[in-house]
């Protein structure tokens, strides 16, 4: 099964009140089903529905859901619907249109936890019947996909087309193309599924990119009428892979993860840093909206965010930059090493930890974990569950110099997407990490012999990713 990047907006916000003033989250009825990671969740009028995911149940067995539930915000209460068809997964996409629920895609863990299967199916959920059926999934891979005008938008970068999906005839309609010389995202910077907004006639797509030496998330403004593309302001935050967009008044946020929220003017093209509300956590996930509430889980329970009546003075502060340009090893390439965290508070001081451990190699061409590397990374889970949960850090994935550079880019990221995957499932944060393919960039070992010839060992030890500490 091929893998893909694509997103989908899983959430809006339509609040007839500020939420950035004197906001609190509000604990609500816990989830009545199993605990679990990476869950979808997603709201149609009134009601919130939240299902899917995985959990680990003993040492090296993992377990999938396709549970599906419903939280009626009137009653706070939950009733479970019926179960979603397809193979359970972690990270589905999700979305409502005219009433219905669209679920699918994510990706999928073996029990073993170590293989990764990208899925490329869609299902529809009608509330009212409590029934699901199959559609047509043929335009979603390689692409971005979005809600605009309540209709689901598809943009194929590969393909450089930008297609509708029309419900009652279950079939995509190509609304427009841009050519090849034109400069639009790329593929492999797609970040995450909750990255796009629109804004009238435009949809917003944030990417992540190492630019002049640092990690950025660049803004595109791609043109729905002409089918135009054109780079924006980069967000005036520390590059991040788990970010959350949703819209608010007619206005755009993004959440990063720190439950700081910032706000972009497409008018202006200006980002604006507005009020950190107080939590029990600093990270809610997944988060879908009702009316004029946000709900979200924290620690498996969930919460509410009431918005505030009035909106408090806000203060803009700087936001410290990271650079892990200066990273260096601390022992020969391949070997076992000492891993030296931070013990003291994280202040404006940026960490620049690499942690070194026998690296997790993989199999030429190949994403997929190999069992002899488990026990190593379960050691960098054992180091990451003791340091502050705030500290975050990067997944770093490479290859040898075998191929072409794109294609390298790409099956690097994915390297790093199974360590990050992996990590998830032992209960580490995802919004702590940043997944980063570096292609066959930063070789630790020769590609190639002095004289010339072929390297196999050499290139055997290029094939790897590395954990970093940023901060």
């Amino acid at each position: 099964m091929k893998t893909k990047a694509l997103l989908i907006v899983l959430f809006f916000v339509y609040c007839s009140v500020n939420l950035f003033g004197q906001s609190v989250w509000t604990k609500k009825t816990d989830f009545p089903g199993s605990s679990r990671y990476s869950g979808i969740g997603l709201s149609v009028g009134k009601k919130g529905y939240y299902g899917l995911g995985q959990k680990q149940v003993k040492t090296s067995i993992y377990k999938v859901y396709t549970d599906f539930w419903e939280y009626d915000s009137e009653k706070n209460s939950w009733t479970q619907k019926s179960d979603f068809p397809g193979e359970g997964r972690l990270s589905a996409n999700g979305f409502s249109v005219s009433g219905k629920i669209f679920v699918g895609l994510g990706y999928v863990i073996a029990p073993d936890g170590i293989n990764t299967e990208y899925q490329e199916d869609l299902y529809e959920f009608d509330p009212s019947a409590n029934k699901w059926s199959k559609k047509n999934d043929a335009h979603l891979e390689g692409s971005v996909d979005f809600i605009f005008n309540d209709t689901l938008c598809s943009v194929n970068l590969n393909k450089r087309v930008l297609k509708k999906y029309n419900p009652a005839s279950d079939s995509w309609t190509a609304s427009g193309t841009w050519s090849k010389e034109t400069k639009s995202p790329n593929l492999t910077d797609i970040i995450g599924n909750k990255t796009v907004f629109s804004v009238n006639e435009k949809a917003f797509i944030i990417t992540g990119e190492k630019k002049k030496g640092k990690y950025i998330n660049q803004l595109w403004e791609l043109n729905l009428r002409t089918i135009t593309w054109n780079q924006k302001n980069d967000l005036a935050i520390p590059g991040s892979d788990s970010i959350n967009v949703f819209k608010m008044e007619g206005k755009s946020y993004v959440l990063n993860g720190s439950n700081v929220f910032w706000e972009y003017n497409s008018d202006s093209d200006t980002w604006t840093e507005k009020k950190e509300i107080s939590a029990p956590n600093k990270n809610f996930s997944p988060l879908f909206t009702i009316e004029s509430g946000c709900y979200g889980f924290c620690n498996h329970e969930f919460f509410e965010l009431a918005p505030a009546h009035k909106e408090a003075s806000v203060k803009t502060n700087p936001i410290m930059t990271v650079s892990v340009d200066t990273i260096k090893r601390t022992s020969a390439p391949g070997a076992a090493t000492s891993v030296a965290l931070a013990t003291s508070p994280i202040t404006t001081t940026a960490i620049k930890t690499t942690i070194s451990f026998n690296n997790v190699l993989f199999a030429f061409a190949k994403s997929k974990l190999r069992k002899e590397y488990l026990p190593e990374l379960d050691k960098a889970v054992d180091l990451l569950k003791k340091e502050d949960l705030q500290v975050k850090f990067e997944i770093a994935g490479f290859t040898d110099s075998k191929g072409k550079a794109a294609y390298n880019k790409t099956l690097s990221k994915r390297r790093a997407e199974a360590v990050a995957n992996y990590l998830v499932s032992k209960g580490i944060n995802r919004s702590r990490m940043k997944v980063v393919g570096y292609g066959k960039e930063k070789p630790i070992a020769p590609n190639k012999n002095a004289d010339g010839s072929d390297n196999p060992e050499g290139r055997a030890k290029n094939r790897r990713t590395e954990i970093v500490i940023i901060r």
